[in-house]
C-alpha cells in the first residue's frame, strides 16, 4: 500500500507546496528560455506525472473500483488528476501574489492527456502480448 500510495501522496503534496509559494522561480530566464515554455512545460510534466502516479494506484482496483474495467483505469486516473489540477488553481487563487489561470489548468490537462494516452497504449499493448498465442 505504501509503495503505491506513497509516491502519489508525496507528489500531490509537492504540487500543493509549490502552489503555496507566493513567488515561483523562473529558471528559464537564467538560461535564456522563454518563461512560457518553462512555465507550461512544468505544468505539463507535473500533472502528467501526477496522472501516472494516480494510475499506479487505481490500476490495482481497490475497493469499489473492482467493478471498473481495466481499460478505463488510465482515463479514471486522468479524470482524478485533472480534478486535482482544478483544485490546485483554486488554491493558487487564495495565495497572495498568485492567481488562478484557465491556461495553466489547460496545460495541466494537456500533460494528463498525454500521460493517459501513453498509459492506455502501454496497457493495451501489454494485454495484447499476454493474450497472443505462444509460437
Amino acid at each position: 500500500m505504501v509503495w503505491n500510495w506513497g509516491p502519489l501522496v508525496l507528489w500531490a503534496c509537492a504540487i500543493f507546496w509549490m502552489s503555496s509559494q507566493p513567488v515561483v522561480p523562473h529558471p528559464g530566464r537564467r538560461i535564456g528560455i522563454a518563461d512560457d515554455l518553462t512555465d507550461y512545460g512544468g505544468h505539463i510534466l507535473s500533472f502528467g506525472l501526477l496522472a501516472v502516479l494516480t494510475w499506479r494506484v487505481v490500476r490495482t482496483r481497490p475497493g469499489f473500483l473492482r467493478q471498473v474495467p481495466l481499460a478505463a483505469m488510465p482515463w479514471l486516473a486522468g479524470l482524478l488528476a485533472a480534478v486535482y489540477a482544478l483544485t490546485d488553481e483554486v488554491h493558487q487563487s487564495m495565495v497572495p501574489g498568485r492567481t488562478a489561470s484557465i491556461r495553466d489548468w489547460l496545460a495541466d490537462v494537456l500533460g494528463v492527456l498525454v500521460a493517459c494516452t501513453l498509459i492506455a497504449w502501454y496497457q493495451a499493448r501489454k494485454m495484447r502480448n499476454e493474450l497472443a498465442p505462444v509460437r
